[in-house]
């Protein structure tokens, strides 16, 4: 790789699915070494992802996943707890996107591992954060399309809501979060104290949306639903 600025950073993925994967693997493209894990159960992305030969290696899955190393280690079990524990040590950065009161029960949230390791960069993504009416909400892109009235935009110019045909919530709040572990690396390196950063894939999303008022035409008529 010409261009490998994080050459030196060791990522260790506890992500699935799309918006984690995205995240982790721009990181890769950058040089950092990432490790994924993986449950006995497999990312779901392996059979949702499109057409696969085995039927665990869509396109999509491939893509995401590309150049990353992998291990399958069954969280739940004790016998993995010494395997974990030796990749939470190696890493530089931790990246998860299992639902928060998983992680804590599996002792691998931000607390805990910083407990220990305090000069660890710790990244978690969620569908709507970790605190709020929805907090800890498992959740996918169609549904923050829907939650966040990205669906309805569409109402303004076709009529009725539609969805934007392609992953888009994930692939902007992923590369959002690269962009985030970049700068929480740099800070660490001048304080070398690590830093915890959170996302909500609907509070980013939201915060993108323009607001009903200055999406609609400016004749005094309020549009419909936003979502």
């Amino acid at each position: 790789m010409s261009f490998a600025p994080l050459s030196d950073l060791k990522i260790l993925d506890l992500t699935s699915v799309v918006v984690g994967p995205v995240a982790t693997w721009r990181l890769g493209q950058y040089g950092a070494e990432v490790i994924k894990v993986e449950g006995p159960g497999r990312d779901l992305m392996r059979g949702l992802g499109g057409q696969s030969p085995t039927g665990q290696h869509s396109g999509t899955y491939l893509h995401l996943n590309r150049g990353k190393k992998n291990i399958c280690l069954d969280l739940k079990k004790p016998e993995a707890r010494p395997v974990i524990d030796r990749l939470i040590a190696w890493a530089d950065v931790i990246v998860a996107n299992m639902r928060p009161q998983a992680l804590e029960r599996l002792g691998l949230d931000a607390k805990s591992i910083q407990g220990e390791y305090p000069e660890k960069i710790y990244c978690l993504l969620t569908g709507y954060g970790t605190d709020g009416p929805y907090g800890g909400f498992p959740t996918y892109d169609s549904v923050v399309q829907g939650a966040t009235g990205m669906a309805g935009l569409m109402q303004a110019r076709d009529g009725s809501p539609a969805y934007v045909p392609m992953l888009v919530c994930d692939h902007v709040v992923g590369e959002i979060a690269s962009g985030a572990i970049m700068a929480a690396v740099l800070e660490q390196k001048n304080t070398g104290v690590g830093k915890t950063w959170g996302s909500g894939c609907g509070p980013v999303i939201c915060a993108g949306q323009p607001s009903i008022e200055n999406s609609g035409p400016h004749d005094g008529n309020v549009m419909g639903a936003f979502g």
